[in-house]
Formats: structure tokens, C-alpha cells, sequence
């Protein structure tokens, strides 16, 4: 969740099409500097980034402990 949150607040600028749908009226579309194999190893440097932050906040988390068994217990009847 914490990788999630943080991906979305990113400030970085994200690269969009030059007729993206998603552009407003006031926003200023200029030719990206990079070129689109920039922009593909960016993207994957970043999602790179992102999942070795979430492999590390996953190995921080203890197991859950499974619960004990009785073995005289019978499963409680379906209603």
C-alpha cells in the first residue's frame, strides 16, 4: 500500500501523448525532449524501483501465524 501511495503522489512529470485525451485546455503541449527509448528505460527504471520497495516492505512483515489445531474438534454445522 505504502509503494501505491507514494507512486501516486510522485511529482514526477508523466509522458503523455501530444493529442492525449487526458490534456486540459490550459496545459501547454510541447514535444517531449526524450526520445521514446528514454522514456521506456525511465519507466522501467522506475517500476524497477517500486517493486524492490515493495519486496522490502513485504520481508519486513512477519508471517501470520496459523491458528492451532485441535484434533478433536469437528468443523461447527452450516446453517
Amino acid at each position: 500500500m505504502t509503494a501505491f501511495v507514494t507512486a501516486l503522489a510522485d511529482t514526477t512529470p508523466l509522458q503523455r501523448g501530444m493529442f492525449d485525451p487526458t490534456a486540459r485546455h490550459g496545459v501547454v503541449q510541447e514535444p517531449s525532449p526524450l526520445t521514446p527509448q528514454q522514456t521506456v528505460d525511465a519507466y522501467l527504471a522506475r517500476v524497477k524501483a517500486l517493486r524492490s520497495q515493495a519486496r522490502a516492505a513485504h520481508r519486513q512483515t512477519k508471517p501470520p501465524v496459523p491458528p492451532a489445531r485441535a484434533a478433536t474438534t469437528q468443523p461447527a454445522p452450516r446453517r
